[in-house]
């Protein structure tokens, strides 16, 4: 796969993302991307797993919680922000990624970008190899300013083995619940800082100004609560 190609999907998911407030229709983005909507369409379920359609809902549904929790917006106003034409169909949609409706999961106030945005590139040391990725925004400057500080990562196992065996539904249900515990672990201990994916089974946690037992007390109470059956 030549980096000119790769270079076509990364301009289709920019076009996607800078209209994520505005109706997309799949003939620009495949326009976006120099192909047919028949070739664009395979190519992009083949490399992401996802479908354009499905990659879109995830995308302004992530933004959707997110104002949820973050604005005193009405949830009509949210809804139709995103191109949903009432509270209902938004409620409907919302409750069908997240499992529950808006206004249960702005009332639990817990937040995490379990959809960020997808991206490609070649990776030179493996001979060239096509990875894919996600971008989050706050991934680098975290990293950047993470000294005297800790970086957690949590790797969620058979996570593969989830999406394959009860659909990938199944699987965003279980992502979603796995932030949830992180982030109230979390806030529990008074820790004021992100949960991000960074891969399709991975989340990073950055503690900065922690001690070693601080750090070690919240890693043995996420590991206790994430035995818990979901």
């Amino acid at each position: 796969m030549s980096q000119e190609f790769i270079e076509c999907i990364k301009n289709s998911i920019n076009y996607i993302e800078q209209n994520l407030f505005e109706n997309i229709h799949l003939e620009d983005v495949a326009k976006s991307a120099h192909m047919s909507v028949s070739l664009y369409s395979k190519i992009f379920k083949n490399l992401f797993n996802i479908t354009v359609k499905e990659y879109i809902i995830k995308r302004r549904m992530s933004f959707a919680a997110k104002d949820l929790i973050f604005t005193k917006d009405s949830i009509l106003k949210i809804a139709l922000k995103y191109g949903y034409s009432g509270y209902e169909q938004f409620s409907r949609a919302f409750k069908k990624l997240y499992n529950v409706s808006p206004s249960e999961f702005r009332k639990n106030g817990i937040y995490v970008n379990v959809f960020p945005r997808i991206t490609l590139k070649i990776n030179t040391s493996c001979g060239g190899e096509v990875m894919k990725e996600m971008e989050n925004e706050h991934v680098s400057r975290l990293l950047k300013d993470v000294k005297g500080g800790w970086i957690l990562d949590i790797d969620i196992d058979h996570f593969a083995d989830i999406n394959n065996v009860f659909g990938r539904k199944i699987g965003d249900l279980v992502l979603i619940e796995i932030s949830k515990r992180i982030k109230k672990v979390l806030k529990e201990g008074s820790i004021e800082t992100d949960v991000i994916r960074i891969a399709a089974d991975e989340f990073i946690v950055v503690m900065k100004g922690k001690n070693a037992d601080f750090v070690k007390k919240n890693i043995s109470r996420y590991i206790k609560t994430s035995r818990k059956t979901i």
